[in-house]
């Protein structure tokens, strides 16, 4: 009889320290990467194309939680609604073609968005990819339900430098002043490395992240296990 307690007290301890350690850890979400000052003017992308940052994430939280990107909408609503895909990429791809760089194109599709519905205007969108990623990744958005005329068209927003990010070499911090472009859609190896002539080629972006979900659930664990031991002894 005395034993049967403690478990019955011991089950909303945990509970509660199960929610609260999840919540507290949701709450705490570092920013990994920041890329939202000294915006520029927009990119107008080619709706037949996908487009891709390559960033650096800093510190070692690596369990992304939010990814926040700007775009401006020149269009006027229609059925369908235009829409956007947004993907996460490991860099694990082959290098990219010669004379562009050493460095390995998008490989791994790590995450995907669906589509997004789309509005006119300058808009701030929040997706929440809730996907463990390395160090170095690719972002990209693909546009879909627009001509990409004047009137029919959406714009990704430019800013740099990043405020934070890994460091690269070079002293640069965040990401290169370059960007990706998926020529051919059906070629996974067709990413070719670009730049926007006369103007930075970063996009505007905010990453946060949070540690490894199974180490959060073996800190739980731990603490659940030490809570119901403690609980246990007092009830003696």
């Amino acid at each position: 009889m005395i034993s049967a307690t403690p478990r019955i007290l011991a089950r909303p301890v945990g509970l509660a320290l199960l929610m609260g350690a999840v919540a507290a850890s949701s709450a705490s979400a570092a920013v990994v990467f920041d890329n939202t000052l000294n915006v520029q003017p927009g990119f107008k992308a080619d709706t037949s194309k996908q487009y891709g940052d390559e960033i650096s994430l800093s510190g070692t939280d690596r369990y992304v939680t939010e990814l926040r990107f700007q775009y401006q909408g020149d269009f006027e609503l229609t059925i369908p609604t235009p829409t956007a895909t947004v993907r996460i990429y490991a860099n694990d791809g082959p290098s990219a073609l010669p004379g562009q760089s050493t460095a390995p194109r998008p490989g791994t599709l790590l995450w995907e968005s669906g589509p997004l519905n789309l509005a006119p205007g300058d808009n701030v969108v929040s997706v929440a990819p809730n996907v463990l990623v390395p160090n170095v990744v690719t972002w990209s958005i693909e546009f879909s339900g627009l001509s990409g005329a004047p009137g029919d068209r959406a714009a990704l927003t430019i800013s740099s430098p990043p405020t934070v990010g890994g460091q690269l070499p070079g002293g640069v911090i965040g990401s290169f002043d370059d960007y990706w472009v998926k020529v051919d859609p059906s070629n996974s190896e067709s990413w070719a490395i670009k730049k926007i002539e006369g103007q930075p080629s970063n996009f505007y972006a905010h990453v946060t992240a949070i540690p490894e979900p199974s180490t959060v659930a073996l800190a739980i664990l731990g603490f659940g296990g030490l809570a119901y031991f403690q609980r246990r002894r007092s009830t003696r």
